[in-house]
C-alpha cells in the first residue's frame, strides 16, 4: 500500500507500506495511514523549511561578519 504524503497541494513524499498477509490493509488502516502520512508529510516540510533557515543564517551571518564597515540607508 502507498500513501501520498501531501501537504496542501505539494507531494513531499510517498509512505510505502507492505504487509505478508493478503488484504491486511482494510479501510480502516487506509484511513489512518492517510493520517499518518500527512502529518509525516508536514515534519518532512518542516524539517526542509528549518535546514533552509539555518542556510539563510549562516549566509547573513558570513555577509554581515565579513562587511568591515557598515552602510545605512
Amino acid at each position: 500500500m502507498t500513501v501520498p504524503m501531501v501537504v496542501g497541494d505539494t507531494l513531499v513524499g510517498v509512505l510505502d507500506l507492505q504487509s505478508d498477509k493478503v488484504d491486511n490493509f482494510t479501510e480502516v488502516k487506509a484511513r489512518i495511514q492517510t493520517i499518518l502520512g500527512n502529518q509525516i508529510a508536514v515534519a518532512v516540510q518542516n524539517a526542509r523549511t528549518y535546514l533552509r533557515v539555518q542556510d539563510d543564517n549562516k549566509l547573513l551571518d558570513s555577509i554581515v561578519n565579513g562587511t568591515p564597515d557598515w552602510i545605512f540607508l
